[in-house]
């Protein structure tokens, strides 16, 4: 920090080191060299996934630090850059949104309730349980609850079990049940047990959500450097922040691209090349695959000839 050209590259500002983008390379035979990197962040702020994931700081300024390792952990020979301009960081927002989920005492605990579209049963609640699972047979001759919870053709069970004839405190559960997008969990309130059915993402089946393809080109030759150049605009309309795009191209999968745009309804141009040789004249079908924070997705189509 106190290197002279690294102190006239600051010119008065502070700059943070950033230790997600450093790094160290090493070569055999050779000593280590370290990449350091340091941001100087503006005050502003921005949500790129909305303000329920935090705020990211806006980067002003960079330099950029090359150095080599030497004896004893010592580090010479550095080569200091500035730019004067930052690249935002690349921001991957969690796919879906925030947890939902319900609390019930254990005295109170419905025979069927729902969470969105995931229905929770209670099927089995008395002394005497007994069940076979995997080849092994589960007997609990104390207090049993069982739950299966399913959504659509998608099912998961929750077993817990208590060692003596009445649920008193925390139960525990003899296996796990099959993976599902569902959680069931106990806590005492006090001394009595409660139960919490939680959603790790609250989810619907994208009835509001939906993207749309217009003006899409392939062009197979005459692209300059890129040969393969699909391009079009996508129209977004949607209840849900798009995640991402997945781009399939006679059903083959070529790229996904996640998306930082908080908005909901808008156009935007599309652009990739492909990583398949296209031949001109022939017709191809463009499929896009959105994902939204919400969980969902949709699927647009276009037939598309080569240029």
């Amino acid at each position: 920090m106190s290197n002279p050209e690294f102190v006239t590259a600051e010119n008065g500002s502070k700059f943070m080191f950033d230790g997600t983008g450093s790094g160290i390379g090493i070569s055999i035979g050779e000593p280590p060299e370290y990449y350091l990197t340091f941001y100087r962040y503006g005050n502003t702020v921005t949500y790129p996934c909305g303000r329920q994931f935090g705020a990211v700081q806006t980067r002003l300024a960079v330099i950029g630090v090359t150095a080599e390792g030497g004896p004893n952990g010592t580090i010479s020979s550095p080569s200091i850059i500035l730019n004067s301009t930052a690249q935002e960081p690349d921001i991957n927002c969690p796919p879906y949104g925030l947890p939902i989920s319900v609390t019930y005492p254990l005295n109170s605990i419905p025979p069927v309730f729902t969470i969105r579209n995931v229905t929770f049963s209670l099927v089995y609640n008395a002394t005497g349980y007994s069940s076979t699972h995997n080849g092994t047979r589960t007997y609990n001759p104390g207090f049993t609850m069982l739950f299966n919870a399913t959504k659509g053709i998608q099912w998961d069970s929750f077993l817990f079990f208590w060692p003596t004839s009445t649920p008193v405190g925390i139960p525990t559960s003899p296996f796990t049940g099959y993976e599902f997008p569902a959680n069931m969990t106990w806590f005492l309130n006090g001394t009595e047990p409660y139960l919490s059915a939680t959603l790790p993402f609250s989810y619907n089946d994208g009835g509001n959500n939906s993207i749309s393809m217009s003006g899409f080109s392939l062009c197979a030759s005459g692209c300059g450097a890129q040969s393969t150049l699909l391009t079009g605009s996508v129209s977004v309309h949607s209840t849900s922040p798009l995640y991402s795009l997945q781009l399939l191209v006679n059903g083959m999968v070529q790229e996904r691209v996640l998306s930082q745009s908080v908005l909901t309804v808008y156009s935007l141009p599309y652009q990739a090349v492909l990583q398949s040789q296209v031949a001109k004249g022939n017709v191809y079908q463009i499929e896009l695959v959105a994902t939204f924070r919400d969980g969902s997705t949709w699927t647009a189509k276009a037939l598309v000839t080569a240029e």
